[in-house]
């Protein structure tokens, strides 16, 4: 017989290997199947652990978000569901969630608004009476309230169509004296068809043209390169226009900012000198 030796909690012990055939060798396979069958066994039962261990998990959900409800917390309906992007639930908000800052609450719920599909606006403070203390303070869905009925008798040249859907989504902080920004309310329902996933860079709140492409940008059209050029330049740089993280829209109308202000400023200096000049030749601008 041979000697095969194993390695067990850092021991090596031995075992004599059976020649085929023999009584040893079949008792060997036999002890060698019912070990597979056991740890089959075993394995099915540790399957069948994880998976009621995820359905208690899941119950447990369940029973929070029940006992959330009557804190204005809103579960997602089937039909929205379809549109949402599966978000953890340490991405998701719970009651008393506390915040250092404005801009830390703030970016968590841009943060997560992007990850569902929608833009975040900020609602109006409310203050405590007799006190310029903010009290509480709203971020809601871009799509929530509805725009005010337009002026009939005023003449537009266009009208810009209302898109907005009474969409109830949002979440309420407040703020204590120490300034920490503690969530109050978060409802997470809309009304309201989501983007998909290629085109939530389109999300206005999730715009932001950084320093460096708007320097790139203005030093490629000072140069005389197009403005639509210079765009596809960046796009190109980071791996397409969703990445960019602004659209071509608002390269135009930085662009065009920029030159209003060129012009604004030569006509202001322009003016000055003529100032300067009337006064050495006129009392009055003396």
């Amino acid at each position: 017989m041979a000697v095969l030796g194993r390695r067990q909690n850092g021991r090596v012990e031995a075992r004599h290997a059976a020649a085929p055939g023999t009584r040893q060798h079949r008792a060997a396979l036999g002890s060698t199947a019912r070990g597979g069958s056991e740890a089959r066994g075993s394995a099915g039962q540790a399957t069948a652990r994880g998976s009621a261990g995820q359905a208690g998990r899941s119950g447990w959900v369940s029973e929070e978000a029940d006992n959330l409800e009557n804190a204005d917390v809103q579960e997602t309906s089937a039909h929205e569901a379809e549109h949402l992007k599966p978000v953890r639930l340490d991405e998701k908000f719970r009651i008393s969630d506390v915040y250092v800052k404005e801009k830390e609450a703030y970016e968590t719920y841009h943060n997560y608004g992007y990850n569902i599909g929608f833009s975040v606006r900020k609602d109006h403070p409310n203050y405590w009476p007799n006190s310029k203390s903010l009290k509480s303070k709203d971020f809601v869905c871009s799509k929530d309230g509805f725009k005010k009925l337009p002026d009939l008798n005023i003449q537009r040249k266009y009208r810009r169509s209302d898109t907005r859907t009474g969409c109830p989504s949002m979440i309420r902080f407040t703020v204590d004296k120490v300034g920490y920004w503690k969530v109050k309310k978060f409802i997470e329902n809309h009304n309201h068809d989501l983007p998909r996933p290629e085109d939530r860079h389109l999300l206005r709140s999730c715009r932001n043209m950084s320093d460096e492409k708007a320097f790139v940008l203005n030093a490629m059209t000072d140069a005389g390169i197009r403005t639509i050029d210079a765009f596809s330049f960046l796009a190109d740089e980071v791996g397409g226009v969703e990445n960019i993280g602004f659209t071509r829209r608002d390269a135009y109308n930085f662009i065009q900012k920029i030159k209003r202000a060129k012009i604004e400023l030569g006509d202001t200096n322009t003016l000055i000198e003529l100032f300067k000049e009337h006064q050495l030749n006129d009392n009055i601008f003396s």
